[in-house]
């Protein structure tokens, strides 16, 4: 019986370059902003690593996200 129609032979397949590079400075952005969260936390006296800081760094991160769900609004508005 033959193989079916549409499997891969061989190892898989890695995506396109570009898929990659995107993957890859979607990761470092990630990792910039949550070193960016804990550190405004510290700034403002939390020690990291306690209940307390842990609150911070989620409260900022929803701040970010809902900034970035008002600038997605604002572009689609806008085309």
């Amino acid at each position: 019986m033959g193989r079916p129609c549409g499997l891969a032979r061989g190892p898989a397949q890695r995506p396109p370059a570009n898929v990659r590079g995107a993957r890859h400075a979607e990761r470092e952005r990630a990792q910039e902003l949550i070193a960016e969260n804990q550190s405004y936390c510290t700034k403002w006296g939390l020690v990291p690593g306690t209940h307390e800081h842990t609150l911070c760094t989620m409260d900022v991160q929803e701040i970010r996200a809902k900034h970035e769900r008002r600038l997605a609004e604002t572009i689609m508005g806008a085309l």
